[in-house]
């Protein structure tokens, strides 16, 4: 995991998006669950993924311990958090469309791309944090 990665000194930061992006690179290949070639091959990817989910969401959460002040750490996860829920309500609906109008197998193919994306858009927006300082 991340602590791994920081003993061997690499930034708590930049050791967080990594195993996002390894994660997110697993993940991209979520749209196989419905075609796998039988129940248990499929079930042995979704708990894959599933694991791959977890510690991507734990990075997530974790990070913005390392990019902001103590003091301010109430109201970002309060943002997060609200995010997080109209996403969830949001994408909730989006999926229940995508199975009645097209497939599963449509749906897992969508959300295949979202945990790639999030990631390039981590490393596109994120502030660049000189090594040693512990916020921006």
């Amino acid at each position: 995991g991340t602590g791994a990665l920081v003993r061997r000194g690499v930034p708590p930061v930049a050791a967080k998006v990594r195993l996002m992006a390894g994660c997110a690179a697993v993940l991209a290949f979520g749209a196989a669950v419905p075609v796998a070639p039988s129940s248990w091959s499929a079930l042995a990817l979704a708990s894959l993924f599933a694991g791959c989910l977890l510690a991507f969401i734990t990075c997530a959460v974790a990070l913005p311990l390392d990019l902001f002040p103590a003091s301010a750490l109430g109201t970002v996860q309060g943002v997060i958090g609200t995010g997080s829920a109209v996403g969830g309500a949001v994408s909730t609906l989006v999926v229940a469309w995508a199975v009645e109008q097209h497939s599963y197998t449509a749906a897992f193919a969508g959300l295949s791309v979202l945990h790639p994306v999030a990631v390039v858009l981590l490393v596109v927006l994120l502030p660049r944090i000189p090594k040693g300082s512990p916020h921006p």
